[in-house]
């Protein structure tokens, strides 16, 4: 069976939650049971990454979110991650 399709959005700031994060994200994708993709895997050289989270956020079955701290982008995913009843 394939893995569930995930994205995970989070902010760079702080560092050391991003990287907890990130850390976690790839233990979690080397189990095989979850698929998670985060803004990380998105970075697309001169182009606006945000069509690509849009796209990695339709393609999921599942959103996860860190609202630890407030951001901007973050707040943006999960607003469209709601609308896409993710």
């Amino acid at each position: 069976m394939d893995p569930i399709k995930a994205f995970f959005a989070y902010p760079s700031k702080p560092a050391s939650c991003a990287d907890s994060i990130a850390a976690a994200v790839k233990q979690i994708n080397n189990a095989g049971e979850v698929s998670i993709k985060t803004w990380e895997d998105c970075r697309i050289n001169g182009q606006l990454v945000i069509h690509e989270i849009c796209s990695q956020i339709d393609q999921a079955k599942l959103f996860c979110a860190d609202l630890t701290n407030i951001n901007a982008n973050v707040m943006f995913e999960l607003g469209f991650a709601i609308a896409r009843d993710k």
